[in-house]
């Protein structure tokens, strides 16, 4: 799918979550593996990978989000109050804080510079990952399936999930009423996790991850952050007043749902041709058994493109417009500004193989 968790866990319904609050277009619910007593994740029910790759119909979606970040806040702030906590928000005029704007400006954000974005769909170069032609798709290019292409993958490039899965964990639970700044006393052990495999037990104290001294909760994070998916990892426990060191590995990345990853990494360029200026693809790709392009008007302007799959060269000739696409991408975002104005489908193991 798309290495995020949150699409190929919780929105697919393979790790169930306590939810807080639910719309058609949002979820919010209780972290799975929470670092705080109150640790609440919201997420949008669609794919974004990133706010750079926001479009201007994302709009609606963003401001339903925030409002219900506030909402929880909220509800959260007045649950703690009612059990001893003080917390209150103001607003300090002497400090320069200001809202009086907000009813005025950010609507002109929104529509004099949210709208007024010019998008650059046409990115000169990208590198995606899936493990589900359902969420292989990045800006012009989509991988539609998977295949173990074997030999003809390109050397070198792996195909392995990255962001948050590619983090390691131990696998322990800490009591939820310590702080972060106490010290790291396993409360549970989770099953066929390294902890696990390591000999960690419930009640140990861990003070040591390889050569770094752990004295709190932010210590441990810090001295995970710095290891990565294969890596050896070596804990010193404390055990009945008694000092340990265990040693483990990390187990390598994989997809979240075990299956086949597929990568691309492709860039583009504009070159001079036979009837003026055409695009070329150079992709590099790996278990990507098909693949398709989206091209823009300019692309199909010029008539013919050239792609480079692992050094394997194509040339397309004869493009035209597809009206059929240009409806169903409108029907698909609601946005009239998308670039695509029609699409080329590889089959890559084929044209590895030397047919076009």
């Amino acid at each position: 799918m798309t290495q995020d968790f949150y699409c190929d866990e919780v929105l697919n319904g393979r790790t169930p979550v306590q939810k807080v609050s639910e719309t058609e277009n949002v979820l919010a619910f209780h972290h799975t593996r929470p670092y705080y007593p109150v640790h609440i994740v919201v997420i949008p029910k669609r794919h974004i990978a990133s706010l750079i790759a926001l479009e201007s119909h994302d709009d609606l979606l963003l401001l339903e989000l925030f409002a219900i970040i506030k909402r929880i806040v909220a509800q959260v702030v007045a649950e703690a109050n009612q059990n001893g906590a003080s917390i209150e928000h103001k607003i300090y005029e002497e400090a320069g804080h200001d809202l009086s704007y907000a009813p005025k400006e950010i609507p002109r954000i929104l529509e004099d510079m949210v709208g007024k974005w010019k998008r650059d769909m046409a990115l000169a170069s990208l590198d995606w990952s899936t493990d589900s032609p359902a969420m292989g798709r990045r800006a012009w290019l989509e991988i539609t399936e998977l295949a173990d292409l074997g030999d003809l993958n390109a050397k070198d490039l792996k195909a392995t999930p990255r962001s948050g899965q590619a983090r390691v964990v131990l696998g322990i639970t800490m009591n939820p009423e310590l702080d972060v700044t106490d010290p790291v006393v396993v409360d549970s052990v989770a099953k066929d996790s390294v902890a696990e495999a390591m000999g960690i037990k419930a009640g140990d104290v861990i003070v040591g991850l390889d050569k770094a001294k752990i004295g709190n909760l932010n210590d441990l994070r810090a001295a995970l952050a710095r290891k990565k998916a294969g890596d050896d990892v070596e804990v010193e426990i404390e055990r009945d007043g008694k000092s340990q060191t265990l040693k483990g590995k990390f187990p390598q990345a994989k997809s979240s749902s075990g299956q086949l990853m597929a990568r691309i990494k492709a860039s583009t360029r504009t070159v001079k041709g036979e009837r003026g200026m055409e695009r070329h693809f150079e992709l590099l790709a790996a278990n990507a058994g098909k693949l398709t392009l989206f091209l823009t008007a300019d692309d199909v302007a010029a008539g013919r493109l050239s792609v480079s799959i692992n050094g394997k060269a194509m040339t397309f000739d004869g493009l035209a417009h597809d009206a059929a696409f240009i409806l169903s991408e409108f029907e698909r975002t609601g946005d009239r500004k998308l670039p695509y104005v029609a699409r080329l489908h590889i089959d890559v193991a084929v044209a590895l193989k030397g047919a076009k």
